[in-house]
């Protein structure tokens, strides 16, 4: 039966076939893999902050290329659970170290939307979030820069710089996204 299947099938199949997998199945497996090792990643991470298991907490994540490297670095934000206040909630913006994450900014006070602007510093793109002076004055996007280490690790005060018109880029964690429960 297999000789039959042989002659019957061009030379080309396997090869379309092997192909097809690889633009279809193997991304997929990538994004599970990175997934997964960034649920148990904020796991250890919420478990270290907090001191316990808040199992109330969620995160919403996207991943970009922000140093040209070729690589995805994760940006994380942590919801519920005590990571929100009345000035927005924490965000982590982290980079793949073999099977774990290397933190690369922690910011407090972030609402949302989170953009990645089209310019950039030090070679990382240049970040947006939006924030609100004393958790009940008035939002403003805020641009925030990469110094070489990190981004600014407080969205209301310099080196982040208040927006005074619209820069272009586009949304990466949006209001509306889907949150993803850390221990359930």
């Amino acid at each position: 039966m297999p000789m039959s299947l042989k002659c019957i099938m061009p030379k080309p199949f396997p090869h379309l076939l092997l192909i097809t997998l690889m633009l279809f199945i193997l991304p997929s497996v990538a994004v599970a893999q990175d997934s997964g090792s960034l649920k148990r990643f904020l796991q250890g991470y919420v478990k270290m902050r907090a001191g316990r298991v808040v199992d109330y907490t969620t995160y919403l994540e996207a991943w970009i290329n922000l140093n040209g490297d070729g690589n995805e670095e994760a940006i994380v934000y942590l919801t519920g659970g005590g990571w929100c206040g009345s000035g927005g909630c924490s965000t982590l913006i982290l980079q793949p170290e073999g099977s774990s994450y290397r933190i690369i900014t922690e910011l407090p006070y972030v609402n949302l939307p989170i953009r990645v602007l089209n310019t950039s510093s030090n070679g990382w793109r240049n970040l947006t979030v939006w924030v609100r002076s004393g958790g009940v004055g008035t939002r403003y996007e805020t641009e925030l820069r990469f110094n070489g280490k990190t981004y600014p690790t407080d969205p209301l005060v310099p080196p982040a710089k208040p927006l005074r018109k619209k820069a272009e880029g586009n949304v990466l964690i949006s209001d509306n996204g889907p949150e993803k429960w850390l221990f359930r």
